[in-house]
């Protein structure tokens, strides 16, 4: 269902969050001790790595915003959408009722109009 792959999507992008998370905080650790035996690479790379995750972090950011966003405003917007529908349905019918109506009322006016010329009513 929408809700699922919506729940689905919302943790993905959570799990996701906190792996940029810890890439960050690594990079960070990094950042502040150049001279450990254990840091790998000059300081520009660390500076890139840096910046390519806290980009990826801003963008995943915005994702999961704009999906919680989208997450609530389903029901409104699912609630908008029957109640739309409901409307079209409820215009559809009065519609048909009305040409049906119109129908029968000048079916019956023209079988009137030929009994009374085919019997010379009139007369």
């Amino acid at each position: 269902t929408k809700e699922g792959n919506l729940r689905a999507e919302i943790a993905r992008e959570a799990d996701q969050q906190q792996a940029l998370a810890k890439n960050q905080a690594l990079i960070a650790a990094k950042k502040k001790k150049p001279d450990d035996a254990s840091s790998v690479g000059t300081m520009d790379e660390n500076t890139a790595l840096a910046n390519k995750a806290a980009a990826q972090a801003l963008a995943s950011q915005e994702v999961y915003t704009k999906v919680g966003q989208a997450g609530k405003d389903t029901s409104q917007t699912r609630a908008q959408d029957l109640l739309k529908e409901e409307l079209k349905h409820v215009q559809m019918s009065f519609r048909l009722f009305r040409l049906r109506l119109l129908s029968l009322w000048l079916a019956c006016n023209f079988t009137f109009v030929l009994f009374i010329m085919n019997f010379n009513l009139l007369n």
